[in-house]
């Protein structure tokens, strides 16, 4: 079974995207590998509405998953651009053409075994792959633009509380995927799972931005539009003293009106570890 998804207006053209499912899990002790929507071992229903799509999965059986994945078609040429949100705040997040590659590590980070074990704790640079030409991936949210467009069609979870989703393209193959991150999650017979709520918004970026985390996701709106100001972190890292601090606060007098925040970050401490305070 096929499942037809169309998706809202994008660059003035209708965008359709065929997915196809793919599953793999383990029941009882067969290791089995599905590629249709309903089967001996689950139901997976897709719940189209007004800018969202939702996934359902219902166990048949008692099961522990391994992958579960929508793979769609999507044409890409060479003016579009797709935004892949890192896995965290360390992790690289930028948009990619068809044309550009990704290493994941940067090449200082890889020259010893610890120090490349060691950065790509920072990431998710050990169990995703990295480094081929067109082939990106983004978390929790991602979208699309033209080169010199202003609008933007976002593709966006709802909550990562039932784990990570993960959006793929390979804008050599016209691949789009959507990834949930479902391995080793043990499901019971008849226990209904919610794979995705996506948000599907477009038009332009802080529009659609604000339409994603307010009155999708339910983030709570800022006190104030605009904030600005300084960190220590990125011009000093750990290297600061009440000198370079002082100095560079009265450095921002001349900015006083459009600055916001002055943050003193990592080097205040006088050690750095435990704490073996008495009393």
């Amino acid at each position: 079974m096929i499942k037809l998804i169309r998706f809202v207006k994008l660059f003035s053209q209708e965008d359709f995207v065929m997915f196809r499912l793919y599953a793999e899990l383990t029941a009882g002790s067969s290791k089995a590998v599905y590629k249709d929507f309903d089967n001996d071992s689950f139901s997976f229903k897709l719940e189209e509405t007004e800018g969202s799509i939702k996934g359902i999965f219902t166990a048949k059986k008692d099961m522990t998953m391994s992958k579960f994945i929508l793979k769609g078609d999507r044409n890409f040429d060479g003016e579009d651009l797709f935004y892949a949100n890192g896995y965290q705040a360390w992790t690289t997040s930028r948009e990619f053409s068809k044309h550009d590659k990704f290493d994941g590590l940067l090449k200082a980070a890889k020259i010893s075994k610890f120090t490349a074990h060691f950065v790509g704790m920072s990431g998710d640079y050990h169990f995703e792959e990295y480094g081929e030409e067109g082939k990106f991936h983004g978390y929790t949210y991602c979208y699309f633009r033209k080169k010199g467009g202003k609008e933007i069609t976002l593709y966006g979870s709802k909550s990562e509380r039932n784990g990570y989703t993960i959006f793929e393209v390979d804008m050599k193959d016209d691949d789009f995927n959507i990834k949930k991150d479902v391995e080793g999650l043990a499901l019971n017979a008849g226990q209904e799972y919610e794979m995705f709520d996506i948000a599907i918004i477009s038009g332009e970026m802080d529009d659609v931005m604000d339409k994603y985390f307010f009155d999708f996701v339910g983030c709570k709106k800022p006190a104030i539009d605009h904030l600005s100001g300084y960190t220590s972190w990125y011009n000093y890292f750990q290297n600061i003293n009440e000198d370079i601090i002082l100095r560079d606060l009265d450095g921002l007098d001349r900015a006083s009106e459009e600055v916001n925040i002055f943050q003193v970050d990592d080097g205040y401490q006088a050690a750095v570890g435990i704490c073996h305070c008495k009393g």
